[in-house]
């Protein structure tokens, strides 16, 4: 790889990592939302009386995510995340 090939994947790199830190962002601040939605639903679950745990309600959660997904490989691994998501929620909901 000569100069100009190395500047111009040391470019492209950082091109990437300057993307990436801008999703980090957005997603770091809306899994803020989702967690402080589900605290409060996890409360209102609490005064009703009602498990922190809806089977059903998660495989809803899941399948709309699955659906929304293209055809990509990596969308599996962004299920699995998602699937992770929903735990630490529920988790959240119990504290």
């Amino acid at each position: 790889m000569n100069n100009s090939d190395s500047n111009q994947s040391s470019e492209r790199i950082l091109q990437l990592r300057q993307q990436i830190d801008r999703l980090d962002e957005q997603i770091s601040k809306l899994l803020l939302q989702r967690f402080e939605i589900a605290v409060a639903l996890g409360n209102l679950k609490s005064e009703a009386g009602l498990p922190v745990k809806d089977a059903h309600r998660e495989e809803d959660v899941l399948e709309r995510v699955s659906a929304s997904l293209s055809s990509s490989p990596l969308s599996t691994r962004v299920l699995k995340l998602y699937e992770r998501i929903l735990q630490e929620c529920r988790d959240a909901q119990n504290t």
